[in-house]
């Protein structure tokens, strides 16, 4: 593995990494082979100042050229045809097309200053001390083909000692110059993949995890704003608050709220991760209050309604039970849940926006969850997590034969906003004999 890092942080740096790198490798390919062109083409003119008999120089950078030519149209084929980029012969092809400009350089100039006899062996060595930091520089954030590359440079240094030992000191300072720069840039791609991270850290914090990934690998080409557009979209929206957080706080040191806060939602979103494999939500949260917009690229009402059905049936059990192992205490948190339209999108001020939803459905979400606050009241307060729900995902619930649609229980809500409007609450069996045994 190219990082020896640890735990998830490890396994997130090398699926980003491995993201950039497929996204990117065509146009890098293009990018590598126009220079490579520009290259030779102004070596033309270097050999024609510094040797006196230039033909045989000229006549090697022009075969080189019709050979990245050819290349280069092949690169930009494949560049247009993006759909061709996932198929694993074109990405070989594309691994080909990255690594072929800087190598057939680098073979140039073997040829140039170890086989072909001239009085300008030096000027060619340092010329060739220059791709391989070329190369090697240009190669660096894809580590297969710079590995490759290096690799190409120090087997042909250690070959052409046996075969030229007059050059052999010249064929060391090769193969170190070939260890030099592969460590040097290894650095360089360590700093780049850290800094690649980082960049998707934040934009996770603006949109949904899923668009970040996209943003993140485009290397720019896509603008934040242009790429989640504000639109009118089916949404359900999930609302999430602890219970007595701020007697905790009393109680307890802030680095021990600290640690049990990132426990609670390192839980949480392994198992949002788990049930909606396909990132379609935003998570934000706010100390001990968390809030989720589910939605669809596809608009489909049954996909998001599906998502919310499963993830909050495992906050009602699984996360419940995995948050008390794993802190160590118990930490109790209700829930609010609504469905319904909302404008989902990148809103603010031009410089600061953020994955905002405006809409009814989003209060309606924050009012369910004050209400399932006030009906724990009702209940010892030492139970399972209270889920209050509006009519269409009550209906749905119903729909879907979950084992426990029968316990949910009807209900007007009380709250500001919502007062009067029928909602349903999630009463688990739990739920139910601590409330009959307070009756």
């Amino acid at each position: 593995m190219l990082y020896q890092l640890f735990g998830r942080k490890r396994a997130n740096f090398l699926r980003i990494y491995q993201k950039w790198q497929v996204n990117n490798r065509s146009r890098h390919a293009l990018f590598v082979l126009s220079l490579s062109v520009y290259v030779m083409t102004f070596m033309i003119l270097f050999d024609g100042l510094f040797v006196a008999d230039p033909g045989p120089f000229i006549q090697t950078r022009f075969i080189a050229l019709a050979l990245l030519i050819p290349a280069f149209a092949i690169a930009r084929a494949l560049q247009q045809n993006r759909e061709l980029l996932q198929n694993r012969p074109q990405v070989f092809l594309q691994s080909v097309l990255v690594l072929f400009g800087p190598v057939l350089i680098h073979a140039q100039y073997l040829y140039l200053t170890f086989i072909h006899e001239h009085e300008k062996v030096p000027i060619y060595f340092i010329g060739m001390m220059m791709v391989v930091f070329y190369g090697s520089f240009v190669l660096h954030k894809y580590w297969k083909e710079q590995y490759i590359f290096n690799a190409f440079g120090i087997l042909s240094g250690v070959g052409f000692v046996f075969m030229f030992p007059k050059f052999r000191d010249l064929e060391y300072v090769l193969i170190v110059s070939h260890l030099v720069a592969g460590f040097i840039f290894i650095y360089f791609r360590r700093d780049f993949v850290d800094n690649l991270y980082a960049i998707h850290s934040l934009l996770k914090m603006m949109v949904p995890e899923r668009v970040a990934d996209v943003l993140a690998v485009s290397n720019g080409a896509k603008d934040t704003a242009d790429y989640f557009k504000p639109e009118e979209r089916f949404t359900v929206c999930l609302c999430a608050d602890w219970r007595n957080f701020q007697g905790m706080t009393k109680e307890l040191l802030n680095d021990e709220m600290s640690e049990m806060l990132e426990k609670f939602y390192d839980v949480v979103l392994a198992k949002l991760k788990t049930l909606v494999p396909a990132e379609n939500y935003y998570f934000n949260w706010n100390a001990d209050e968390f809030f989720i917009v589910f939605f669809s690229d596809t608009g489909s009402e049954h996909e998001v309604m599906t998502n919310v059905l499963s993830f909050a049936t495992a906050l009602v059990h699984e996360v419940f039970a995995e948050v008390s192992v794993a802190t160590g205490k118990r930490i109790y948190f209700d829930v609010g849940i609504a469905a319904g339209k909302g404008r989902l999108g990148l809103l603010g001020p031009k410089f600061m926006k953020k994955t905002t939803i405006v809409g009814e459905v989003a209060g309606r979400a924050k009012r369910f969850q004050y209400e399932a606050k006030k009906l724990r009241q009702e209940f010892n307060h030492e139970v399972l997590p209270v889920v209050i729900m509006d009519s269409p995902f009550y209906h749905f619930m119903q729909q879907s034969h979950h084992p426990e649609a029968h316990l949910l229980k009807q209900m007007r809500a009380k709250a500001k906003d919502v007062r009067g409007v029928q909602c349903f609450a999630w009463v688990t069996d739990q739920h139910i004999s601590t409330w009959r045994k307070n009756a």
